[in-house]
């Protein structure tokens, strides 16, 4: 088996945060790393939590991912055990990236694990900023001892887990939750794809990088050029680095979740034969910008785009 460095990670988003009670990345010969447990951790859906700095320093490419874990807003023990995608991820710590810190090839660094309400999870390849989905799972749920959580019977379940939540996202948004309930299904509506390019309109774009909604994160180097992709997750976060007089400047922009999802259902409906791009258009003397999906017979400009430009 070929051996990599890298190190299992784990992920949650902000508002629904969880605790792995147990489990292990397997490999092929039937060893494994442990993944990161015993902590409750939320630091935004595809946001690393830590990772687990072992003697094994070089491992194999995992094939079985065995884990139990608790999640808090919802009172409720998930299991599960689940066959990776070991050809694809083989072939990709074996191709490895373009790093955008060196410009040099190297392998990826990470496997990082998201858990999300009703037993979803989602796998993530990464390093260096750049991360890829390679699977996603739904576990059962499982009938566990509170006790792997809090052996001590002078607290009771229920006051265990409000103090939990409280200290972890704040009376505000768990008042939130009791009257909204949980969004179930909203990370699998996350993963959506759709087959679109970024076109940035300004004289000189340096590098741009994409955090997308389904937890993924791109980076194009612009004299090397974007990657050519059949399809990709709705953006939710994008900095574009570009220059103006000399001066090098950043940008960072930030989609509303409603309006640039219901935007790509729209043009998927429309089901035009040339791709959709979304386009950044830079006045470069004001440093405004202005975003909107395009393609050869409509334009639709996005109104709640938030940014800020700033010099480096």
């Amino acid at each position: 088996m070929e051996l990599y460095k890298w190190e299992p990670e784990t992920s949650a988003d902000k508002d629904y945060p969880m605790v792995v009670v147990s489990g292990d990345l397997i490999y092929a010969n039937g060893k494994s790393i442990y993944i990161p447990n015993r902590v409750d951790f939320n630091p935004g859906w595809g946001q690393s939590f830590r990772s687990v700095q072992t003697s094994q320093i070089m491992k194999p490419v995992p094939v079985l991912l065995d884990v139990t874990w608790f999640s808090w807003t919802e009172d409720t023990f998930y299991s599960g055990c689940f066959e990776l995608p070991k050809e694809k991820m083989a072939e990709m710590f074996k191709k490895g990236f373009i790093s955008p810190h060196t410009g040099k090839r190297k392998t990826y660094s990470n496997v990082m694990l998201g858990f999300a309400p009703g037993g979803e999870i989602a796998v993530w390849v990464g390093g260096d900023g750049i991360q890829e989905e390679v699977a996603y799972f739904k576990a059962k749920k499982a009938d566990i001892s509170w006790k792997r959580i809090l052996d001590n019977e002078d607290v009771s379940r229920q006051e265990y887990i409000t103090m939990t939540l409280e200290e972890s996202i704040g009376r505000e948004k768990m008042d939130k939750l009791a009257k909204y309930g949980i969004p179930y299904g909203r990370w699998q509506g996350l993963r959506k794809r759709y087959p679109w390019t970024p076109l940035v309109e300004v004289k000189d774009p340096v590098i741009m990088w994409v955090d997308y909604y389904n937890g993924e994160a791109e980076f194009a180097d612009f004299k090397r050029g974007v990657e050519v992709k059949e399809n990709r997750a709705v953006p939710e976060h994008v900095m574009l680095d570009w220059m103006y007089q000399g001066k090098k400047l950043s940008t960072d922009i930030d989609f509303d979740e409603q309006e640039i999802f219901a935007a790509f259902a729209k043009f998927a409906e429309i089901k035009a034969d040339d791709p959709v791009k979304l386009k950044f258009h830079f006045h470069e003397p004001s440093r405004m910008v202005d975003v909107s999906l395009i393609n050869s017979k409509f334009e639709l400009e996005l109104q709640h785009v938030t940014f800020k430009t700033y010099k480096l």
